[in-house]
């Protein structure tokens, strides 16, 4: 059986970052429960909404627009451009450097259920649609195998050097839990995606609230499920080298995925 250090025992020296002590949680995992299918959650009146792209040339919005409501259809998920209610998702997009796009997807109560950057280029609305098809569909769990493959693809979101000291240290975490890493993407068994979301803290400026979320995804696209961790850090703390907070969010999300691997009986 894997073991995994005490968590409290990291954090104690990682999350100093030259702060005056402990934070007052530690990045602990909890895993979310994966959504139903559309037509079950949402019903029959509702669905997914595409807003308009603000930013760029109306002609273009229309186009991208058009493009991902046909590439979601074509992923058996319900959307549209021209209306909405209470109970839509929906999904919005804000320009960002070298033609890249941010894409954000909110549930019914506004809540941002996944945020990520494309890198532009052909084929980008059949790559967007897939990123949130894979979350608004759920998936068959995988069969039982001691010798599962984890392709961990490169963080979105994260400050500093997160997308990197994460995503590696994400790799090495799951590694040592007993885990194999997959080699490319055709051979791994589960597909592990990484997303930070930094805020303002509600209670004090010199803090900032992160939240850490790894879903894994069956090599079809379709969710398997979502660990999130979030803590308070020193604001501006993770603007530069992550370093040992790296190590020991990725630990604590490790055990949290090897935790939901094992309930749904994809690990023995």
């Amino acid at each position: 059986m894997t073991r995994f250090r005490p968590l409290l025992a990291i954090l104690a020296g990682a999350l100093l970052l030259g702060a005056c002590g402990a934070l007052p949680r530690p990045f602990q995992p909890a895993e979310k429960a994966p959504p139903q299918a559309l037509e079950q959650a949402l019903g029959a009146h509702a669905g997914v909404f595409v807003e308009p792209i603000a930013g760029i040339p109306l002609a273009d919005s229309e186009r991208l627009g058009e493009a991902l409501v046909q590439a979601l259809k074509a992923l058996d998920v319900a959307t549209g451009r021209r209306a909405s209610n209470r109970a839509s998702y929906r999904i919005s997009a804000q320009p960002r450097e070298a033609g890249r796009m941010q894409w954000s997807l909110a549930g019914p109560d506004g809540e941002i259920i996944l945020r990520f950057e494309d890198q532009g280029g052909s084929g980008r609305a059949e790559f967007v649609a897939g990123r949130f098809a894979a979350i608004l569909n759920p998936a068959t769990p995988p069969a039982a195998s001691a010798t599962l493959s984890l392709a961990v693809q490169p963080v979105d979101g994260a400050p500093g050097d997160g997308r990197q000291s994460l995503t590696r240290a994400m790799r090495r975490a799951l590694t040592a839990s007993g885990l194999k890493s997959a080699q490319s993407l055709e051979t791994a068994s589960l597909i592990v995606l990484g997303s930070v979301y930094v805020t303002a803290a509600p209670d004090s400026d010199r803090h900032q609230s992160v939240t850490v979320d790894w879903t894994v995804l069956a090599p079809d696209g379709a969710r398997i499920g979502t660990v999130s961790q979030s803590n308070a850090v020193p604001a501006g703390s993770l603007d530069g080298a992550w370093g040992p907070v790296a190590r020991a969010v990725a630990e604590n999300g490790a055990q949290g995925i090897v935790a939901m691997l094992r309930r749904i009986g994809a690990l023995e």
